[in-house]
């Protein structure tokens, strides 16, 4: 059976009566990009279900929780360079919470130091957080 997944101009055209322009994209990326993922765990969970005689429901379940640390390193390794360099921001932030052009801490004219950390490191953080996240994943799979 064939898995039916939808251009993006359809997928876009579908949402655009419903968001605005800026939410628009980003919904269709989304819908393009996670839909497709959930429905290969749901096929490969009922194929898995029909090998072993079980309930598709109780294999779907029981492998979800494999899942979580592997999302949680793909997140951290995507978001750590973007928390290290912008969070840099929020001291300048908090100085000028509304951006009324006013400096309560003295810290409005703070600059990003994009020398804090290195590409090297990034890489190995980035790299250390995925093997981590599939061992997890893996230890959580096997503890079932």
């Amino acid at each position: 059976m064939p898995l039916f997944i939808p251009k993006q101009e359809t997928v876009i055209a579908f949402f655009e009566p419903l968001l605005e322009h800026g939410e628009r994209i980003e919904t269709a990326f989304w819908c393009e990009q996670r839909l497709p993922l959930w429905l290969a765990y749901l096929i490969a969970t009922r194929v898995v279900a029909r090998i072993t005689d079980e309930d598709p429901n109780t294999v779907a379940t029981a492998f979800i929780a494999s899942l979580v640390p592997i999302a949680f390193a793909y997140a951290v390794a995507h978001y750590f360079s973007l928390l290290v360099f912008d969070g840099q921001n929020l001291i300048a932030l908090a100085s000028d919470p509304f951006g009324r052009g006013w400096d309560l801490f003295g810290t409005i004219d703070q600059t990003v130091n994009y020398r804090l950390v290195s590409v090297r490191t990034i890489a190995l953080v980035q790299a250390g957080a995925i093997v981590v996240g599939h061992v997890s994943g893996v230890l959580v799979a096997h503890d079932r």
